[in-house]
């Protein structure tokens, strides 16, 4: 989800999505360049490409998928992406970096450096272990909303108390 160009079609990509052919992967993007859809054609990758969704149906993607894979290094270079978001809200498994799952670990499949790394995690997963993931994102997900409406209402009062105050 997000910026794709082929550049991020590294060997190690292309790997994880030939030996994870169990797995349709879809990208959700946008490109600065038009000859995505024309690389994935030529190599004959296990992709469905789509831009410019409006937010309704990527919404609807987003509900359908198993996992959600964010980009690594150096593809991502900031610790935010919405692809966490999107992950945490509709409870779907991350694929990250270690590095930048780090500051808020969400049950993940996790890897160090390369996408690679996990082949056999996820061809091998079963049903009983991908549902347990699941709920230990649905708890996560429901923790870190209520840590956020008490954050929240703290930052409010404190305001509150700034304004009368003055």
């Amino acid at each position: 989800i997000g910026l794709i160009e082929t550049y991020y079609f590294t060997e190690d990509f292309i790997d994880l999505i030939k030996k994870c052919s169990k797995y349709k992967f879809i990208i959700i993007g946008r490109s600065k360049k038009s000859n995505i859809s024309q690389y994935i054609e030529c190599n004959k990758l296990n992709i469905e490409y789509y831009t410019n969704l409006d937010s309704f149906k990527l919404m609807d993607y987003v509900k359908k998928c198993k996992y959600i894979l964010c980009r690594r290094y150096p593809f991502q270079t900031k610790r935010f992406t919405g692809a966490i978001s999107l992950g945490i809200t509709f409870h779907k498994i991350l694929i990250i970096q270690e590095k930048y799952n780090c500051g808020y670990k969400t049950p993940s499949i996790i890897f160090k450096e390369k996408y690679t790394e996990i082949i056999d995690e996820l061809n091998n997963i079963t049903d009983e272990e991908y549902n347990d993931k699941v709920n230990k994102m649905i708890k996560y997900s429901i923790e870190l909303r209520e840590k956020n409406k008490y954050n929240m209402s703290n930052i409010i009062k404190e305001i509150k108390s700034n304004i009368i105050l003055k």
